[in-house]
């Protein structure tokens, strides 16, 4: 009897484990499609600045205007977009410690699911 009632719970065990199982691997599945359409348009996307790149250079260099030469825009404006930092008496000397990020701005939206777990890890 004892015997019986283990035999049906272990088939019911493995069961669940194969449908665990196959689950995983379809949300694998999904997940490499996900990522592969979006790698594939990151690629055209690369592709197109690549190209725009090109045509700007190009527009440049019939300019006249030196490659590497920035626009005529103020020195300020230079120094935010390069990242430096302008030292005046009241920040010389500061700690540079960065900002403090907003939770907006590390949210991450990605259209796919979240990367599936592995539910055959071992967990402590």
């Amino acid at each position: 009897m004892k015997h019986r009632q283990r035999v049906i719970k272990n088939r019911l065990a493995a069961k669940s484990s194969r449908e665990r199982a196959r689950s995983y691997v379809d949300n694998l599945e999904h997940s490499l499609s996900l990522l592969g359409t979006e790698s594939q348009l990151l690629a055209a996307r690369l592709a197109q600045c690549e190209q725009e790149n090109e045509q700007l250079r190009a527009a440049q260099a019939s300019s006249g205007r030196p490659q590497g030469a920035r626009p005529n825009i103020p020195a300020r404006q230079q120094r935010e977009a390069s990242g430096q930092r302008h030292e005046t008496p009241e920040t010389e000397g500061a700690s540079r410690e960065p900002a403090a990020l907003s939770q907006s701005s590390l949210q991450v939206t990605l259209n796919h699911r979240p990367r599936p777990t592995n539910p055959y890890t071992i967990k402590p």
